[in-house]
């Protein structure tokens, strides 16, 4: 039983030594495209547009840096998308629960992060991230992708 957690987890690390390599890429995509967009329209809006670059950024470096389960693009990439539309779920959530509870912020006595707007969305788009990362990743991994061995 511990062995086939331990094989499960090892062969997770070896997928996530891929999968961050294109994550920080797609990652880089969406903040600056959230960063910006924000100031200009609401945030599900910017959220999803710039999720949307970054999925596509994913799964381009992800098909070649990785070995696809699904052989048909077709297929494979829609999946990511839905998989993506968990992940940008899990983004607006966060990212509303950071907007809703503002004072939390005060209360730890950071409110600075307030007086720049950019640096603010920046930081509540990273903190979704890396919530979302964790759905992404597993999923990723159990369905369209595995480690060139």
């Amino acid at each position: 039983m511990i062995n086939f957690f331990l094989s499960r987890f090892s062969s997770y690390l070896i997928f996530l030594r891929y999968y961050l390599k294109a994550t920080f890429l797609g990652l880089i995509v969406d903040l600056v495209l959230y960063t910006f967009l924000r100031n200009y329209v609401n945030i599900i809006t910017s959220a999803s547009i710039s999720f949307i670059a970054s999925q596509i950024t994913l799964f381009t470096i992800l098909n070649s840096l990785q070995v696809r389960k699904i052989r048909k693009k077709r297929y494979a990439l829609p999946l990511q998308f839905l998989i993506g539309i968990v992940t940008i779920s899990i983004h607006v959530v966060v990212l509303k629960f950071i907007d809703s509870n503002n004072y939390l912020i005060k209360y730890l006595n950071i409110q600075n992060i307030f007086l720049d707007k950019n640096l603010y969305n920046f930081i509540t788009k990273f903190i979704a991230a890396c919530v979302g990362f964790i759905w992404n990743s597993l999923m990723t991994r159990k369905f369209i992708f595995t480690p060139k061995r």
